[in-house]
């Protein structure tokens, strides 16, 4: 199925969009040279496998797997004028294979093959709770277990921290995929610093761990309030820990009110 709307839930998709000022035509050449020709994704999860290059005019992008047409509910196929990007729900390991890109126009043409590979899904956060509230954002502490028995491409990199306004959750009657995203790399401490919020607005927020297969089951949804300034000594912090949401509302599980002291 062919569509342009991205599915937001898991990866955002990254496509390389906008023409070169002053275009002249030439066959097509990879614009990302980065591209790893080796991915991972686990049964039951999503993973995103890009293709960019440049051309003019701009070229085509043709997708195949082992050498048959791409079809089906599983995939989704996103494009731009300089790029594409193949979305695959792995169902089942007949997805796992080769995927080529065709990248042609009237010029020349192109071939990448992208290995897709069996990996292991990440456990989900340990720990997740919040350090200390401001103005513009929150100071998170997200902890999880290096476990022994996963291989060793398979370990935890980094965390992915999902969130959206109480406003936009109640506009989109609870769905997810219009949520923002920040992704984090692991550091000592497990303290993480998400910024750019708006001020004295409440956050609906949920974590997950990433490896190279993707992400993990999101944690527990919590609910964090920015703070209206920082010219308080006090400022009461209430946070909402929520076990379960639905439709427009979310049963609460726990309630939690302290003092931060500045």
């Amino acid at each position: 199925m062919k569509t342009t709307m991205p599915d937001l839930q898991h990866k955002t998709p990254t496509i390389t969009t906008g023409p070169p000022a002053h275009p002249r035509l030439h066959k097509p050449h990879w614009f990302d040279n980065d591209t790893s020709l080796v991915q991972y994704a686990y049964i039951g999860g999503m993973v995103n496998i890009s293709c960019d290059a440049m051309g003019e005019p701009p070229p085509s992008f043709t997708w195949v797997h082992e050498g048959r047409a791409i079809t089906g509910r599983n995939y989704r196929i996103f494009y731009a004028d300089y790029g594409s990007t193949l979305q695959i729900h792995v169902r089942n390991e007949s997805q796992l294979g080769d995927y080529k890109c065709k990248v042609a126009n009237q010029l020349g043409m192109l071939e990448r093959v992208v290995k897709l590979r069996k990996g292991q899904k990440p456990s989900g956060p340990t720990r997740f709770q919040l350090l200390r509230s401001f103005t513009d954002g929150f100071d998170l502490d997200i902890r999880s277990v290096k476990y022994s028995n996963v291989e060793e491409n398979m370990h935890t990199f980094g965390y992915r921290v999902q969130y959206m306004s109480e406003g936009d959750f109640k506009h989109s009657a609870g769905n997810w995929s219009y949520a923002k995203h920040k992704d984090f790399l692991l550091q000592r401490g497990g303290r993480f610093v998400l910024d750019g919020l708006d001020r004295n607005t409440t956050y609906l927020v949920r974590a997950a761990t990433r490896n190279k297969a993707g992400l993990s089951d999101w944690s527990t949804v919590k609910i964090f309030a920015t703070l209206t300034n920082f010219g308080r000594k006090t400022v009461m912090i209430i946070i909402w820990q929520t076990s379960l949401i639905i439709g427009l509302g979310y049963t609460l599980s726990e309630y939690v009110k302290f003092g931060a002291y500045f």
